[in-house]
């Protein structure tokens, strides 16, 4: 069974966003400030709770952020940069653009897709099991289903991120092989840990401090305007570079287990 190493695979992940930084933050930056438009409309006017109203509201901001990803994916793997520079044989530039359009087009749309699964996936959970329930109150029935769904989220797991093979034109069934053994889930788990852990515990952080420095408490139902903007801001931003980090990891893992040369590594020897 092909693996990969996880830390390998988060390192490399942490350094390409930060060796890249420049170009993604280029990149990012109508993604990023239409997310954060998007959230700060599904503050002032979505139902609390009403996850289907939420997610119609950001379907603009994951349509952006796919097409992020899809163009860091193909990065990492293709070594593939945004925008496209044409090389001046017209054949060859038809060729080369019309492949990355439709790698492009595949990781986005997917990613949209995976995003309305999950949360139709987590609204059915929240009909059936309530998230105020006791756990020692609960009857045998609704036990069962929280178990089903829960085993249901951990073989699904893999598919949250095939978005990535979508984006450079991956032959899903190779995907779908290489990670159909179950130590394969357990490793994306902890791939997905060791990438957004960080971000989490740092936007925390600053979350926790712009509210002492307001003189809020987190528990409050109703924030400060100011305040409740500006936490978002910084949860959108966060939640992006989190993204950006699990995506270049699932990238890296694919490299690995495909036996494929880092388009990256290559450059750089080559300047030298």
């Amino acid at each position: 069974m092909a693996q990969f190493d996880i830390t390998v695979a988060a390192g490399k992940a942490y350094t390409t966003i930060w060796e890249e930084r420049t170009y993604l933050a280029r990149m990012a930056m109508v993604p990023i400030l239409l997310k954060i438009i998007c959230v700060l409309a599904v503050v002032r006017f979505a139902e609390d709770g009403n996850l289907l109203q939420i997610t119609l509201i950001m379907l603009p901001a994951y349509f952006a952020e796919g097409w992020m990803l899809a163009h860091l994916v193909r990065l990492v793997i293709l070594g593939n940069r945004w925008p496209f520079q044409l090389t001046g044989d017209d054949k060859a530039d038809a060729v080369s653009l019309n492949n990355r359009a439709r790698g492009i087009l595949s990781g986005m749309v997917s990613f949209v897709l995976i995003n309305m699964v999950i949360v139709s996936f987590f609204t059915f959970f929240r009909i059936f099991v309530p998230l105020d329930i006791d756990p020692e109150q609960a009857d045998p029935a609704t036990a069962g289903i929280a178990f089903i769904v829960l085993l249901t989220a951990f073989f699904g797991f893999k598919f949250v991120w095939f978005y990535v093979p979508l984006a450079v034109n991956m032959n899903p069934k190779l995907y779908l092989h290489q990670f159909k053994k179950l130590p394969m889930t357990f490793y994306l788990i902890g791939l997905w840990l060791v990438c957004i852990v960080p971000a989490k515990m740092l936007m925390q952080l600053i979350t926790s401090t712009i509210l002492e420095s307001a003189g809020v408490d987190s528990t409050q139902e109703a924030l400060p305007v100011i305040t409740e903007n500006s936490v978002a801001v910084i949860r959108v931003i966060f939640d992006s570079l989190k993204n950006l980090f699990i995506t270049a990891g699932i990238a890296y893992a694919l490299l690995e287990i495909f036996g494929l040369s880092d388009p990256r590594e290559a450059a750089k020897k080559n300047k030298n």
